[in-house]
């Protein structure tokens, strides 16, 4: 049975991209045997690049219809360019999701799309990763107690090995173009839209430049707003830390009033006291820090001013009517 027997609905690929100039032929390349076998198409979201990298899109796109673009007016980060994305595919356009660094493979790309065939009832299957080998041990930690921490209170699963490698239905790719916000963060909205997901093991090749580009500061950015976009445990725990040095503030008063009708002493207790008032002072700049985050979310998702903006789509792929 052929490919596109086993997947009927129109397929689209979806590749948000920062920089890629030089990356971008060769990974148009390597899918055309993809694109042929699943009469597929390729629309490529420009990021706000700053190198050459909308000039070689419109020369793909001159040479090859099926491949298109468009372009963000700067760069909102990949969160946003993949909403774009999904928001610009047709209704009934089943979605491949991939990065455009060339790590996921052509090789990679048939493993999703068989899992896809075979697995007939899940909505969303995604590519996950065979090893971790390219993080740190730090890392690796580090990832494991962001994901533990995000799971407390959460109002849905997030998987960690989920990433933005993954083939949507239809009907799921029309449940995500619904999701919107300047905090948006995808491995939280995966596990919220409750669809049956599949997952299977892949292979990912080297970076071209053997480097990631988001740093740790990026990477600590990503975890907070992740936090605040799945979980409402952060607000939880201030509740459950100021009634608890409320209650030890309460008893410790009640002690030295009875300690003083009982025995008529006062305990100095100066370096106590600073060391008590230094605690509650941090503890109230930490609680206020938490709720600003918040509140940050609240406005720029209130606000009218629009998450993405798009500045250019006349470079369409010619979509499948």
């Amino acid at each position: 049975m052929s490919p596109e027997t086993t997947s009927p609905e129109p397929l689209c690929f979806v590749i948000p991209v920062l920089n890629e100039a030089r990356a971008l032929p060769g990974l148009v390349e390597s899918l055309r045997p993809v694109l042929d076998e699943r009469n597929a198409r390729v629309l490529f979201v420009d990021d706000g690049s700053t190198d050459e990298t909308i000039h070689v899109l419109r020369g793909l796109r001159d040479h090859d219809p099926r491949i298109g673009h468009i372009r963000l007016s700067r760069n909102f980060g990949k969160e946003q360019a993949l909403s774009a994305g999904l928001k610009a595919v047709p209704d009934g356009h089943s979605v491949l999701v991939m990065d455009g660094d060339g790590q996921h493979t052509p090789e990679a790309v048939r493993t999703l799309l068989n899992e896809a065939d075979a697995q007939p009832a899940a909505q969303l299957v995604f590519g996950v990763r065979r090893d971790r080998d390219y993080q740190s041990g730090l890392e690796r930690g580090l990832s494991r107690l962001f994901y533990r921490m995000a799971a407390i209170g959460a109002r849905q699963s997030m998987d960690p090995r989920t990433g933005d490698f993954f083939y949507a239905r239809a009907s799921a790719a029309d449940v995500l173009r619904r999701f919107e916000g300047a905090h948006l963060v995808w491995k939280g909205v995966y596990g919220f839209v409750g669809l049956e997901r599949r997952t299977v093991e892949i292979d990912i090749a080297p970076r071209g430049d053997g480097r990631s580009r988001i740093g740790m500061a990026a990477r600590l950015g990503l975890a907070i707003r992740a936090m605040v976009w799945t979980s409402k445990a952060p607000l939880h725990l201030i509740s459950l830390t100021g009634l608890l040095i409320s209650a030890v503030a309460f008893l410790t008063g009640l002690y030295s009033i009875g300690e003083y009708f009982v025995t008529g002493v006062t305990a100095p207790g100066f370096y106590t006291l600073v060391v008590t008032q230094s605690l509650i002072g941090g503890m109230i700049l930490l609680s206020l820090g938490v709720i600003a985050q918040y509140l940050a979310a609240i406005l720029d998702n209130t606000s009218a001013r629009p998450s993405v903006i798009v500045a250019d789509e006349t470079g369409m792929p010619e979509f499948h009517k």
